[in-house]
């Protein structure tokens, strides 16, 4: 049985069959409700984060458990929403309509255009608050965070040791591997 389109309750979604079945009531709480007991909205109880809608919660609790549902049937490559592969999927069609002026390079996405143009402008936008050290990308800014904090975020899936940086986990997988 399902409920009328918005509205929401912890195990009856009407929008996301998906979360229905996959978020487990362990893992799960509703944090209030209104007065005709619709619950307005959800908490992971991994991380006590807050959400609005179910469907949310579900995306989140992704990052969690590592669950990535959806697959390109073209490299295999798996994600955790629908928007982020159909996103990859224009990596497949080679249509890079996007130039740069300076040259010639040519990118699937405007963002994509945006960043690579900050190589010859030498624009560096993102700054840490810490050191005053200044980056072309937010995502090299953050993992330089991981300096100042010890952060360790790529942890090794055999063993369960840590690492600062992708690589140095990629390199330590090759002591498990032989390779």
């Amino acid at each position: 049985m399902f409920v009328a389109c918005r509205v929401r309750f912890l195990d009856l979604c009407c929008l996301c069959v998906f979360a229905q079945r996959e978020l487990s009531s362990d893992v799960v709480t509703s944090t209030s409700d209104d007065e005709n007991g619709i619950r307005q909205t959800f908490c992971c109880e991994v991380c006590s984060k807050h959400f609005v809608y179910l469907t949310q919660l579900d995306y989140h609790m992704r990052i969690h458990f590592g669950k990535r549902p959806f697959c390109c049937e073209v490299c295999d490559r798996k994600f955790a929403d629908s928007s982020t592969l159909k996103t990859h999927m224009h990596t497949h069609t080679r249509r890079r309509s996007f130039c740069c002026e300076v040259c010639d390079k040519k990118f699937t996405f405007s963002s994509a255009l945006q960043s690579h143009m900050r190589a010859h402008t030498g624009e560096r936008p993102f700054c840490c608050e810490i050191c005053g050290k200044r980056f072309t990308q937010s995502g090299n800014l953050k993992t330089h965070m991981g300096t100042h904090t010890g952060e360790r975020p790529f942890c090794c899936k055999v063993c369960d040791k840590k690492f600062k940086w992708s690589s140095s986990l990629k390199a330590h997988m090759r002591t498990h591997t032989g390779e």
